[in-house]
């Protein structure tokens, strides 16, 4: 009687495990047994890997081996995975004389939503210019197709304001959207420079990642404000009146925040004679009140006025103002020696008019006596006659 040892070795004929990607997070793993088992299978053992996250292996046993389906395999879903994440695995089969692993099978698990939208960071170019710039989200979720960079307008006041999340409103299907939102751009790159923007406004951003799956989107940006416009749109409206002889009045009315299109850094006021060319004598600068009495002026004499407004980077003049002062002291001082000088004249040309002449007699050797009579015409009281030999 002949005797055989027969010698465990390991399986042959390992297969691959079959994948299938059932969702974002759950990839269906199918094996079969080995082409040869050399013996009985006492282990099969799945190892999963990915770039993510380290390796897992499902032993069976100690759990229970899946149900043999009528294909002939073992199938069982693996839960839990990340979105579009690339994973491996490697089956392997065990006998009392060994265990032999099979070519490894990777898969890929669908797209979803992309999470982990950054907002946005934003820096003033100009007063129309801001560039805009982000980073692919955290959890891309498959690949980005499209960004769209969504912007809304606050005005020239932040403070107590709170926009409306353009980018929400978008993905929820509201439409029309706010009115203070608009797209500024739909692209695959990372950046945008935002133009043709109003000066000294208040601006701010949110981005929708999308992919082929779906959109997520991110919170809005800090508002960022414009640089103030290279000048105000329009000079104020000046009114000039004459005090006296040395002041006149200057008054003009103010502008708001849409026409000076950045901060009131003061106004500067100008003063010429009439006649003479270029904006004159710089009377004051950085005046924050709408009025300014002028001084120290020449009496009777016609000035020109203008009122330069500033927003801090440039400005703006105002319409010409006229006002001619009023005569001086001076000037009067003349006037009423004119009117002495008259009148004396008037008074010393009104004489006694008519005046006979005396009439003479001799009284003794010694004595004549004079005989006078009054004027014709006295033109006021007598008060002196003059007897010249």
């Amino acid at each position: 009687m002949k005797m055989f040892h027969l010698f465990l070795s390991a399986p042959e004929g390992v297969l691959p495990p079959v994948l299938l990607a059932l969702s974002s997070s759950v990839l269906q793993v199918s094996f079969a047994p080995p082409l040869l088992p050399q013996g009985n299978i006492t282990m099969y053992a799945i190892t999963r890997s990915s770039p993510t996250s380290p390796p897992q292996v499902f032993s069976f046993p100690p759990s229970p081996l899946p149900q043999l389906t009528s294909e002939g395999v073992y199938v069982f879903n693996d839960t839990g995975l990340r979105p579009f994440t690339n994973y491996s695995y490697v089956l392997r089969v065990c006998t009392g004389g060994g265990c032999t692993d099979s070519r490894p099978s990777v898969e890929t698990t669908l797209e979803d939503t992309p999470t982990g939208v950054v907002t946005p960071t934003t820096a003033v170019i100009s007063f129309s210019e801001i560039r805009v710039e982000w980073a692919e989200p955290s959890m891309p979720s498959g690949v980005i197709q499209s960004y769209d960079l969504f912007r809304v307008s606050i005005g020239f006041e932040s403070d107590g304001v709170t926009p409306p999340n353009c980018c929400d409103a978008y993905l929820q299907g509201v439409n029309p959207l706010p009115n203070q939102c608009s797209r500024a751009t739909s692209t695959t790159l990372t950046s945008h420079l935002d133009t043709d923007l109003d000066p000294f406004t208040f601006y701010a951003y949110c981005l929708v990642a999308t992919n082929n799956a779906d959109s997520g989107f991110s919170g809005l940006t800090t508002p960022t404000q414009t640089s103030p416009a290279p000048m105000p749109l329009r000079g104020p409206v000046l009114n000039a009146t004459a005090l006296n002889s040395t002041a006149v009045f200057l008054e003009w009315d103010s502008l708001d925040v849409s026409e000076l299109l950045g901060p009131l850094q003061g106004y500067t006021v100008y003063a010429r004679v009439a006649g003479t060319p270029g904006l004159g004598e710089v009377l004051v600068r950085g005046v924050q009140e709408e009025q300014f009495v002028a001084g120290d002026l020449q009496a009777s004499t016609e000035y020109v006025f203008v009122v330069l407004v500033s927003n801090g980077v440039g400005a703006t003049p105002s319409n010409n103002a006229t006002a001619t002062t009023a005569e001086g002291s001076e000037c009067l001082f003349v006037v009423c020696l004119f009117v002495v000088v008259c009148l004396l004249l008037l008074f010393t040309s009104l004489v006694p008019v008519g005046l006979p002449a005396p009439s003479l007699e001799a009284e003794r050797s010694d004595a004549i006596a004079v005989f006078i009579f009054e004027p014709v015409q006295p033109n006021g009281e007598i008060i002196l006659y003059n007897i010249i030999l």
